[in-house]
């Protein structure tokens, strides 16, 4: 016999693979860039993988991912204080910040992810760009329904799945007690 929250179970998570498909998939959306004109840049701190910016008179904060970029962004051999560049970000895909330089300069809170940098020098300009900015210039869509569908079938597979092993469960029961009923008839055929 099975246990009775099995089916229960099941379908409670069916219900919930449901729900979730049907709240996730339709989230998808647009993800767009947004400019940042050229200025100065008042912080700059990297560890050799992340770096951590902002920029004069603003209470932004950005973080690149430097080994994203092509070409690839040599921490503070790059970009440092001072430096006049100019950047897209993101405008989803936030994340908390809290660091601190050798020099106890201090940056924390919410960092927009850049995904292209123009450097100004006297002598030249540089791009750096992600892989993802190259490919979709003007943005790209974030498509979740793919997701979204596949659990919302698997919420479905689950419901049925519990139907049909509550179903087998029954038939099992009825046929173990109609066992049970002839074992006891045929011990006993002289009542």
């Amino acid at each position: 016999m099975r246990h009775p929250l099995t089916f229960s179970f099941m379908i409670t998570l069916g219900i919930l693979g449901i729900i979730f498909g049907m709240v996730y998939g339709p989230n998808s959306h647009h993800i767009t860039y947004q400019d940042v004109e050229r200025g100065t840049i008042a912080h700059y701190l990297s560890n050799n993988e992340l770096g951590y910016l902002q920029m004069v008179d603003s209470p932004i904060l950005y973080i690149l991912h430097e080994t994203d970029f092509t070409p690839i962004i040599q921490g503070m051999k790059t970009l440092i204080d001072g430096d006049e560049i100019a950047f897209k970000y993101q405008t989803i895909n936030t994340t908390n910040i809290d660091v601190t330089s050798d020099t106890g300069t201090h940056l924390s809170g919410i960092a927009y992810n850049i995904v292209q940098v123009t450097f100004y020098d006297t002598n030249m300009i540089q791009n750096y760009a992600t892989s993802t900015y190259i490919q979709h210039p003007q943005g790209f869509d974030s498509n979740n329904w793919e997701i979204g569908i596949a659990t919302i079938l698997a919420g479905l597979v689950l419901i049925m799945a519990s139907f049909f092993l509550k179903r087998q469960s029954i038939s099992d029961d009825h046929l173990s007690s109609s066992d049970s009923e002839e074992t006891l008839t045929s011990a006993h055929p002289y009542q």
